[in-house]
């Protein structure tokens, strides 16, 4: 007899089983727990005998393994007993059905099949693309323990997921909030900044026009002494020249003044001779 290890509709990756819980149950983990809920319900049914799960073999993660390549498949396990389970077709009475079939020995075997021929590598499809084409998840298909266990834990889960993002969520509202607040006082600092440089650049434009004005008025009054200095100059060598001019007018006078009185008396004393 040979066993095969089956795996689920949805990838080990998709997120409905990665959602439930970050460290996965095993088979014994829920058969445990299932026993544990019976003894705490006080059912009066026996309990059906453990499954055991054969190992695990060392096989790849499916997400890993390339495409085309075969699932791999269990190596064959000696011969065991099947699961039995009791299941009571009416709840009042589930303590009388289960001892009855307990002395009978009621039970049904489980069958098992292989699903070797199957390769779900070859799907054009990701595994997280059937999982989201899928109308519903394969946990909540079936309304049993189980899958009410393993939903109320996905169902935990989402909750404490969104409470994560609705803290970061607020988080960042407040990082977003504080950084608003100090982008907007970096501002006013730069405007206030901008203002005194302007007063500053304001204050010494007016001090550079003074300068600039005082030294162009400087340079004016220099050019106006000069000009008064060079006319000055210039008035008296004019007058000079006027005067060194008359100066001369008056000394030709002069000498013809004299000549004209010599040429009088020679001509005087030859009129005064020629009498004799």
């Amino acid at each position: 007899m040979r066993f095969v290890k089956l795996h689920p509709p949805c990838a080990k990756a998709s997120p409905a089983v990665r959602s439930v819980d970050p460290v996965p149950w095993t088979l014994e983990d829920i058969l445990a727990e299932l026993e544990s809920i019976e003894k705490k319900l006080g059912s009066g049914a026996s309990a059906p005998s453990p499954l055991k799960q054969p190992p695990e073999p060392q096989t790849p993660h499916p997400a890993r393994a390339g495409r085309g390549s075969p699932r791999p498949v269990a190596p064959p396990r000696p011969e065991s007993k099947p699961f039995v389970m009791c299941v009571s077709d009416d709840d009042d009475g589930g303590g009388t059905d289960s001892d009855d079939d307990d002395d009978g020995g009621g039970g049904h075997a489980g069958t098992r099949f292989s699903c070797a021929d199957i390769d779900f590598s070859d799907s054009e499809d990701s595994e997280d693309e059937v999982y989201a084409k899928t109308p519903q998840s394969y946990m909540m298909s079936k309304k049993t323990l189980e899958e009410g266990i393993l939903s109320e834990l996905e169902l935990e889960y989402q909750l404490k997921v969104k409470e994560q993002v609705r803290s970061k969520l607020s988080l960042l509202e407040l990082q977003q909030k504080c950084e608003r607040e100090r982008m907007s006082s970096a501002m006013l600092q730069i405007q206030k900044y901008a203002e005194a440089r302007r007063e500053m650049d304001r204050k010494m434009d007016q001090q550079y026009q003074r300068k600039i004005a005082e030294v162009t008025d400087n340079h004016l009054s220099a050019v106006q002494r000069e000009h008064e200095q060079r006319s000055l100059v210039e008035e008296r060598r004019i007058r000079d020249d006027a005067a060194l001019e008359e100066a001369k007018l008056k000394e030709r006078a002069r000498q013809e003044k004299a000549k004209a009185e010599a040429e009088a008396r020679l001509k005087a004393a030859k009129r005064a001779e020629k009498r004799k």
